[in-house]
């Protein structure tokens, strides 16, 4: 059902007309695009451009803060790629120090799942040695458990 036809129900539908108040359709904005401080290293930026990926403004205010030392939270809408925002300095990190570690935390198993897909494309992409595993409560063996060899 489209927009036009939920708001239509609404305000029209006896069980809601009365509660209806105000109806505004906003147009959607065009995307921001941002620019990094310092440019990518080689691989990462090929593998942007293989996947068609600009970034937004808040990735990249998110990257150059992350890259100068800072803590970040970025709180934008679903589907708005946050996950490239940690990511990029994630496999920056390990494209220059590959005993570097990081610990991804998600709420659900399926967005771990989710995630783990697109670190494990990311890692074969570029070459960088990333070794993303996923360790929850169905990890199923004590050493899958200690060393996060599994697949959730």
């Amino acid at each position: 059902m489209a927009v036009e036809d939920v708001i239509r129900l609404l305000t029209t539908n006896p069980v809601y007309h009365n509660r209806v108040v105000h109806t505004e359709i906003i147009e959607p904005e065009p995307p921001h695009f941002g620019t990094l401080d310092t440019p990518l290293s080689e691989s990462i930026g090929s593998y942007l451009v293989q996947n068609g990926i600009r970034l937004y403004t808040h990735q990249c205010e998110a990257i150059n803060l992350v890259r100068a030392g800072k803590n970040v939270i970025l709180t934008t809408p679903t589907a708005s790629d946050k996950t490239l925002a940690f990511n990029i300095p994630v496999f920056s990190a390990l494209e220059i120090d590959p005993d570097a570690r990081a610990l991804y935390l998600y709420p659900t198993k399926a967005l771990s799942n989710d995630q783990l897909t697109t670190l494990e494309r990311m890692a074969d992409y570029t070459g960088i040695s990333a070794k993303p595993a996923i360790y929850d409560g169905d990890t199923p063996s004590r050493d899958e458990r200690r060393y996060g060899i599994t697949r959730g």
